[in-house]
């Protein structure tokens, strides 16, 4: 896969940020700017770095698949139960289920992927690939 095949997702993620700050911006909105999480991208001569904001999740509410040219991250935000005599004055926060799709630059070795989350960040790194390998993998959040 080259650069080139990848213009087009850059453009829909760019479309995509920009309908999410927009709507994000009115206060009772539904679909709000952290529906997916925010998400950088880094890479070394033999490694890709990913970095997502995930704050207020935990491992178990996070799926992590890497494939050879993408990494899907899905997961769910559960709401916190509130006390006997609590009642909410004002909601923000997104809840429920988010899944996005991250096209990588290269290909890499999805076997070789680990994963960690620490402070509200998930951090995945994956090694380069010189080949194409058959398939993806699930891998564990440590």
């Amino acid at each position: 896969m080259s650069f080139m095949d990848l213009e087009p997702f850059r453009q829909m993620e760019d479309l995509a940020c920009e309908v999410n700050d927009f709507i994000g911006n009115f206060p009772m909105s539904v679909i709000n700017r952290y529906v997916t999480p925010r998400t950088d991208i880094y890479q070394t001569d033999k490694v890709i770095i990913i970095k997502s904001e995930v704050p207020g999740l935990s491992r178990d509410d996070m799926e992590v698949i890497v494939e050879n040219t993408y990494v899907k991250l899905a997961g769910q935000k559960k709401r916190i139960q509130t006390m006997n005599n609590e009642e909410i004055y004002r909601s923000e926060q997104f809840y429920g289920r988010f899944s996005r799709i991250v096209p990588l630059p290269c290909e890499v070795q999805p076997d070789k992927a680990v994963a960690e989350c620490k402070d509200g960040i998930l951090t995945i790194i994956i090694p380069k690939s010189d080949s194409k390998t058959t398939h993806g993998r699930k891998i564990d959040i440590t």
